[in-house]
């Protein structure tokens, strides 16, 4: 099986693709700034010395679109090119990327919080857009930038992937729209009226 990394960055062959100590994996600092910092908590409780733990992870997929879809949504001032490449992992055990964001539209009292999260450890289920959370990747091959069909193929897998753990956990509730603000009264002071 072939496995692929997407990155700004640019790597050459036999490079090592790793979190420097004493930081955090891009995906963690997204999920504390978006205060989910209780679902990384959860999940590394839930973790039971499987894979490596998400705060260190860099991660692989099965697809080059796959691999870039998580890059491609966060922004980048400089706009780089998404570079994919083809690297070897360091766990072969993948996990459904789309339980992440399953698990935050549900949040934290979600009464199947545990088994989605065990699922997302140790899979079960058919699923087909899938991560592998390593500790380090050893770049393989240089490929190209991603192609936008190849995102749209990408977002279908998601999409099925969205469908199977609403079938087995349920719809997340709705969220409420965010309220605009009540526009202030307008009153006139007594100096500023304008005479009739």
């Amino acid at each position: 099986m072939l496995y692929y990394h997407a990155s700004r960055a640019i790597y050459k062959v036999e490079d090592v693709i790793h979190v420097p100590e004493g930081e955090a994996a891009l995906a963690y600092q997204l999920s504390l700034e978006n205060s989910h910092a209780w679902r990384e908590k959860a999940l590394e409780i839930a973790r039971k010395a499987r894979s490596c733990p998400r705060q260190t992870a860099v991660y692989a997929a099965t697809s080059l679109a796959n691999a870039a879809r998580f890059l491609v949504s966060q922004p980048d001032p400089e706009r780089r090119p998404v570079r994919v490449y083809e690297v070897s992992i360091t766990q072969p055990e993948p996990s459904p990327t789309v339980l992440i964001a399953y698990i935050d539209a549900h949040g934290a009292t979600f009464s199947s919080l545990a088994a989605c999260m065990e699922e997302y450890w140790l899979r079960k289920q058919d699923w087909k857009f899938l991560e592998f959370v390593c500790q380090r990747l050893v770049v393989i091959a240089m490929l190209d930038v991603i192609e936008d069909m190849e995102l749209l193929v990408s977002g279908e897998q998601y999409a099925e992937d969205r469908k199977l753990a609403e079938k087995i956990w349920g719809k997340p509730p709705s969220r409420p729209k965010p309220r605009k603000p009540a526009e202030p009264e307008m009153k006139a002071d007594d100096e500023n009226e304008v005479p009739e």
